[in-house]
């Protein structure tokens, strides 16, 4: 309970100095697991399931990395084509809990984490 009661307060914090609420949905996921923990049921993904972006997050990156090839279509479509260079398609399935192992492993077996 007093890591559910962190975890919100954290979003409130976050909320009030005005963070952007695809850095807040982050924050809200842990929330969401801690009273799944609480509760017995984690449904953080049928609640959260998107990671929300912004233009200047896009523009910001040097590359970026998605699960399947609609994602990539959204980006561009959303982005009007503007990094259509940088997205690159792990094709991995969007099947996966958050912080599943077994996407976890999946990532790391499609990805270099070292060039980070």
């Amino acid at each position: 309970m007093t890591n559910a009661n962190g975890a919100i307060v954290q979003v409130t914090n976050a909320l009030n100095i005005g963070i952007s609420g695809d850095l807040v949905a982050i924050d809200i996921r842990q929330v969401l697991h801690f009273l799944g923990e609480i509760t017995g049921e984690i449904s953080t993904d049928e609640l959260l399931g998107t990671n929300f972006i912004e233009l200047q997050q896009l523009d910001w990156a040097d590359s970026i990395y998605v699960m399947e090839t609609k994602h990539a279509i959204f980006i561009n479509q959303f982005a009007e084509n503007k990094f259509r260079n940088k997205v690159n398609v792990l094709h991995i399935k969007d099947i996966y809990k958050y912080n599943q192992k077994e996407l976890i492993n999946l990532l790391k077996d499609k990805f270099d984490f070292s060039i980070l």
